[in-house]
Formats: C-alpha cells, structure tokens, sequence
C-alpha cells in the first residue's frame, strides 16, 4: 500500500523538514488514519563521495492526518547503519548536527569514498532491515564557471558551468554560498543527461532550496558571493530519482511542496536513495 506523507530527512534540494509526499502516492484517508508512526515507510537519505566520509539519515514518513507534533518523534536515533566494500565494514555513529534538519546524522571517519569502490549500505531497525549498492563512477570536469547577468534585473547574477565536450552518462550539480550556507545543497534543477548538454550554451548552476531560506527563495547569486560548485556522477537508479523529484518541485505551484508525484528510492523497502559520488569541484566569487 503506498502512503500520503512528509519525507523529513530528504532534503537536498530537500526542503528538508516540509516536502510533501516526496516518494509517494495518494490512498484513501481511512486507510492512512489507521497508521501508526511505526508502520510509516523507513525513509533514507545517504552518500558517499570520493575523498569524503559518509553521511546517512534515517527518519519515518508522517502521516499528513496526523497531528505532526515534534519532528524529533521521526527521527530513528537507534539504528544499527553499516557501510562495506570489499576491503572493510564499518558500523557508523549517530550523533548531532546542526547542519542538517533534523539535526541527527549517522557518520565515520573510519571510512572514506574511493573511485570505482562499490559501497554497501544496510540500515537495521527494529522492525526492518533495508540494503542498497551504490558505486563511485568517474567523474566529469568542469572546465570553467562563468558569471553573466539576469535579464530581468541588475543585482543578481546567473552561474554557468561548461564542460568537456560529448559526455555520455548522468551528473547533478551541488552548490554552496560561502558564509551563507554551511554545506553543499542539491542545486535547483540541476540534475541531467550528459547527451543532451550543450558545449556552446553550457548548463546553469542554481542554488538549491532548503528550509534555512527566510522570505522570497531566488536560484540566483548576488554580487561579491564565493560560490561553490560540486558536479557528481550519477547512477541511473540515482538519477531517476533526482529528476523526479526536481520534476514534482518545478511543477509545484509553490516551490517548497511537491506534488504528489512518486519518487524511485534505490533503497528496496524503504524511501529516499543511497549515493555514491565521483566529483569534480570550483570556486568563484560573482563579481
């Protein structure tokens, strides 16, 4: 049976604590009224990148016909998390962070992404068990970010990347304002198939939308902003996801809600994506 619920942990773009309904699917309210926060899908949000430790979340979908209460009720604290490759396994620690809503995250320094490593995650609660494969493909350069005017206004200022030319595969970019933002977000729109990209235009790289933004949301910079850039290798099981779910929020009529359009978790049994990325990075200050 599929659910109408809040998918808290999937943020990225993810508005972390108030998309609706990322991965799911309409049922009858009488149906929904019967669940318990115990019986609401298991909801997954985790990666991997070259170079970088993991970062895995763990929370339950709400049921909208609840009454919501505290987001810390929806937090699995007591998970049993293990990342392995074919060298080691290594079971992760939960602990606070106040970078990510809500602020509990599972993390290692004992293990870092590799190239080509094919990286096993298994999440265990008490009443479940839900696995998934990710693998760190080779990634695209970025050859250049350059900075050009919006048309419609002279104090903000658009972000394109180029790349090295005929690229087969699937890539999302991140982004990050120094000073402004404490980690990568999944930037808006930005999540496409190398063959359709266009050597003489390039690609925009926009902010993401996240819960931290106060008052009008713009995907644009403003002058003397220190951007950061992350363009990652996807999966095709990954990709389907991230188009997806940037589909039902550019076709939200407002854009911190979805619509109830499903999401395809690579995670058998539970929502959300398991990630492992190959990155290439570049910093520039819009001026």
């Amino acid at each position: 049976m599929k659910h109408l619920a809040i998918s808290f942990c999937l943020s990225v773009s993810f508005c972390l604590s108030i998309l609706l309904s990322l991965c799911l699917s309409a049922c009858a309210d009488d149906e929904v009224e019967r669940l318990t926060n115990a019986d609401m899908p298991l909801v997954v949000e985790g990666w991997i990148e070259e170079g970088e430790y993991p970062v895995v979340m763990v929370t339950r979908a709400v049921n909208l016909l609840d009454t919501i209460g505290d987001l810390e009720q929806y937090v699995e604290k007591w998970c049993r998390v293990t990342i392995s490759d074919d060298a080691q396994s290594v079971i992760l620690t939960g602990r606070v962070d106040k970078n990510y809503t809500p602020p509990f995250v599972y993390t290692t320094s004992a293990i870092k992404g590799q190239m080509g490593h094919t990286y096993h995650l298994k999440v265990e609660t008490e009443s479940q068990t839900v696995e998934s494969d990710a693998t760190i493909l080779p990634y695209t350069k970025i050859d250049s970010l350059r900075v050009k005017p919006c048309l419609d206004t002279d104090t903000l200022y658009r972000l394109v990347a180029y790349l090295s030319p005929d690229q087969e595969g699937y890539y999302k970019f991140f982004s990050r304002v120094v000073n402004e933002e404490t980690r990568y977000y999944s930037s808006f729109l930005g999540t496409f198939d190398g063959l359709t990209y266009n050597t003489s235009n390039g690609i925009d790289v926009m902010k993401g939308i996240h819960d931290t933004y106060e008052g009008h949301f713009t995907p644009y910079y403003h002058l003397g902003d220190t951007v950061r850039v992350k363009l990652c290798s996807l999966e095709p099981s990954l990709y389907a996801f991230w188009k997806a779910y940037e589909d039902a929020v550019s076709l939200s009529g407002n854009l911190f809600f979805t619509s109830t359009k499903g999401c395809p978790s690579n995670i058998p049994g539970a929502l959300g994506y398991w990630a492992a990325y190959g990155y290439s990075a570049r910093t520039i200050v819009i001026k």
